[in-house]
This record gives C-alpha cells, sequence and structure tokens, in this order.
C-alpha cells in the first residue's frame, strides 16, 4: 500500500517501485531470521522436533497452492508486462472470487458484499489522500520547497551520501511519531526532487524511504505493529519495547546497505524495462 501510495503522490511507476522493493524484502527477512536463530539458540528457546518431511511439504503445498498463485498473478502480470497495477487488482479479485465461490465454496453474498463496502471505504479514503497529496505537490513545487531544502542539506555537507544519511535519521525520527502514509504523502513530494537534484536515482531512494518509513511500524511511542502484537501476544507493551530494539538496529543496517549499494534496488526494475 505504502509503495501504490508513493508512487502516487510522486508520479512514478508502480511496477518499478514494486520490482525494486523486492531484493530489499528479501535483504530484512534474512537479517530477521539470523537475528531470531542467534537469540533462540543464546537462550536456548524450545524446537520443534518433527523432521523434515518431503510429503508434508506436498500436501502443504497442495493446500496452499492455489492461494499463492493470486499473488504471482499480480506481480508476475505487472513485471511482464501482462497488465498494468490497476489491471492486475481486477485479475486478483476476478480469480479470488472464482476461486473462493467455486472451488473452496467459502465466500457467500454477505461476504461479498462487506468486501465491496470496505473496499468503497478505503478507496475513497486513499483517493482523498491523494487528491490533497497532489495539491501539497502543487504548493510545494511552487515554493521551490525541493530546491530550498537541497540548500539547506548542502549547506551540512557537501557529500551526497552525508545528505542522504541525515535524510534517513528524518525519516527515523518522523517514522517514530507519524503514520507511514501519511509520513509518505508529505515528505516524498518534498524529498524525492531533492534527493533526484543531488545525483540519486528516484527508484533507488524512493525504495530507501519506504523500507526506512516502515521501520516506523516496530518504532516506539507509536508503533502499529508493536500494539498489534501486544494484543495478539497477550504480552505487555513495555515489554516488548524492550526486546525490539535488535530488531531496529537490524533494519537499519539494511537501510544503510541499500543506500551504499544502489544496485540491490535498482537491478531488477533495470531486468524488467521499468527504467
Amino acid at each position: 500500500i505504502i509503495t501504490v501510495i508513493y508512487g502516487a503522490v510522486t508520479g512514478t511507476a508502480i511496477g518499478a517501485r514494486f520490482s525494486a522493493s523486492f531484493i530489499p524484502g528479501f535483504l530484512l527477512a534474512i537479517g530477521m531470521s539470523v537475528l531470531v536463530a542467534a537469540t533462540g539458540k543464546k537462550r536456548n528457546f524450545p524446537k520443534v522436533e518433527t523432521k523434515f518431511s518431503f510429503k508434508e511439504l506436498a500436501l502443504t503445498f497442495k493446500d496452499t497452492f492455489l492461494a499463492l498463485l493470486m499473488p504471482l498473478i499480480i506481480i508476475g502480470g505487472i513485471l511482464g508486462g501482462i497488465f498494468t497495477p490497476t489491471e492486475a487488482a481486477a485479475v486478483a479479485v476476478f480469480y479470488a472470487l472464482v476461486v473462493g465461490i467455486l472451488i473452496f465454496r467459502s465466500i457467500t453474498v454477505k461476504d461479498i458484499y462487506r468486501a465491496l463496502s470496505n473496499s468503497v471505504r478505503t478507496s475513497a479514503m486513499l483517493f482523498f489522500i491523494i487528491g490533497v497529496a497532489a495539491i501539497l505537490g502543487w504548493i510545494i513545487a511552487r515554493i521551490n520547497l525541493p530546491v530550498i531544502m537541497a540548500e539547506f542539506f548542502l549547506s551540512l555537507s557537501d557529500n551526497p551520501n552525508v545528505i542522504f544519511l541525515l535524510v534517513i535519521l528524518l525519516l527515523l525520527f518522523v517514522g517514530t511519531w507519524l503514520e507511514t502514509g501519511a509520513s509518505c504523502i508529505i515528505l516524498a513530494p518534498i524529498l524525492a526532487p531533492m534527493m533526484e537534484m543531488l545525483g540519486f536515482h528516484p527508484v533507488h531512494f524512493g525504495t530507501v524511504m519506504i523500507v526506512t518509513l516502515n521501520i516506523g511500524l516496530i518504532t516506539p511511542p507509536l508503533g502499529v505493529c508493536l500494539f498489534a502484537v501486544v494484543s495478539v501476544g497477550k504480552v505487555r507493551f513495555e515489554d516488548v519495547v524492550s526486546e525490539i530494539w535488535p530488531y531496529i538496529a537490524m533494519d537499519v543496517v539494511v537501510v544503510l546497505i541499500l543506500v551504499f549499494i544502489p544496485e540491490l534496488t535498482l537491478f531488477l526494475p533495470r531486468l524488467f524495462g521499468f527504467i
């Protein structure tokens, strides 16, 4: 969702945004996995003793294949140039209806009505946000704010990488108290043109910005995911916060890797011809 919002407020290709996010996503997953494994070994957490079974894997894959096929249709269709992101959404909805009604028989007329109602509310909210963001972007362009911001950061340092790191610090700070979508809508129209002026590829910067803002989802005091975990796990908020810092640090390490190795975000968009 944040990728779509960023693309809408900056006028950049959604397909490029999606493809640029794959490698960063895998890096985050690998980093979290290493951290979880190290923590489990250090604290001697109990392990599942069941041996790996190809038969069980095959049965599980058989049960989940149709569900797993939907994101593949969406991403594969966009990256393969078969349809646009909007058309991909329509295809995915049609696929979900066919599978849910004819195969799984788990979707009722009441479920369809509820889904349509929720979609109308969510779409109206997003269209309103994007509309206001367009006005904000016009105002920002009229007052030449990206140039002003670029001059301010250049007054702090003439090294583009140092400026990039300062922007990362700003985004991390904003993420601690402002919702991710709102942060993107307010800051992307300002920062994206500024960073492009400083020589950074817009797809590269956009991906790093999205990953950085998402760290705010687990950052106190207003991390949305922290409150979700507290509710699901039935644990104290303070206990979760005390354990979250190594994971935030791992996220920041991944962001720094993305900053200094642009090809991690640009390789796939170039491969698929988006840039």
